[in-house]
């Protein structure tokens, strides 16, 4: 542009009529200078509002994303990825060791060896660990990235996201938990039972001690039913499995197969008294009344 006018300038001077000769010219060069500046300000602002799409739809789903330039070791970590451990976004420089160090102490080196076996063989890497907040709560981050590779083979730019999935995890657990324990007392089911009878039952044949189960099913359950109603009776359940509870040692289980009935597991024992002795406990704990509201109820196994 700025030659175009020195051009228009020298032509002016030497002739006037020039300029009118020139001025559709002027005007058609602006134009195309004014389409083209007008496509990049359009790309740019689309590009803006793209990272910002991206951004929130990371911050919705929970989900940072991170890229390594493996060779000079810088890194650029997305707004999520600062804000999933627990810091302003670009609040510090993103690097590896920093990461490392908001890994939680008893999964840093499981996560660093990921890492280095991808980078040095190439392939991707996918794994769940916690991180710590510097308020030291901790979340859990679901982590994966793939390496990219030179023409030589050689790795030279890795790529990846972290997904905060606690609130999955704590799910998960809950309906591990569930699957396994009666809901209303939050003793072992009939499932864990067998599994855990199975599994003592193994180690005693190899040696592990002797083993006992108690069958108990609670006498006059049935009238505080009819009597006081269904409500009365969970609380009945409630207190009973507690008092079981105490009865144990470290290593026993007590289960609720339903009902009133309930079974306890009585593992490595050194001797047959010894299950006995656990059992006249239980019989004598259980006949001491059972506070319901206002009143006293007795039962008896």
């Amino acid at each position: 542009m700025l030659g175009l006018g020195l051009l228009a300038s020298l032509l002016v001077a030497t002739n006037p009529w020039a300029l009118l000769l020139l001025a559709p010219l002027t005007v058609a060069v602006l134009s195309i200078l004014e389409y083209h500046v007008g496509l990049r300000l359009r790309a740019e602002e689309a590009l803006s509002g793209s990272e910002a799409s991206l951004a929130e739809a990371q911050r919705i789903a929970g989900l940072g994303s991170w890229d390594w330039e493996i060779d000079s070791g810088r890194q650029r970590w997305s707004d999520e990825t600062y804000r999933m451990l627990g810091v302003a976004p670009r609040s510090f420089p993103a690097t590896r060791d920093i990461f490392l160090n908001c890994v939680h102490a008893e999964d840093r080196r499981r996560v660093a060896v990921a890492l280095e076996t991808a980078v040095e063989q190439g392939t991707p890497y996918s794994l769940d660990h916690r991180v710590v907040l510097p308020d030291g709560s901790e979340r859990i981050v679901h982590a994966q990235g793939e390496v990219l590779l030179a023409g030589d083979g050689r790795a030279t730019r890795m790529v990846g996201t972290l997904h905060d999935v606690t609130e999955r995890k704590a799910l998960e657990t809950q309906l591990a938990h569930r699957a396994f324990h009666d809901p209303l007392t939050d003793l072992p089911n009939r499932a864990l039972f067998t599994d855990r009878l199975e599994r003592t039952l193994a180690r005693a044949d190899d040696g592990g001690g002797r083993v006992a189960v108690l069958f108990l099913d609670l006498d006059g359950f049935k009238s505080v039913n009819d009597a006081l109603g269904h409500d009365a009776g969970d609380r009945l359940l409630m207190v009973v499995a507690g008092r079981l509870r105490g009865c144990l040692r470290p290593g026993d289980t007590v289960a609720r197969f339903g009902g009133d009935e309930f079974v306890v597991l009585l593992d490595r024992l050194t001797a047959s008294r010894d299950a006995r002795t656990l059992a006249e406990r239980i019989v004598t704990t259980l006949r001491n009344p059972f506070p319901l509201g206002e009143s006293e109820i007795a039962i008896s196994v």
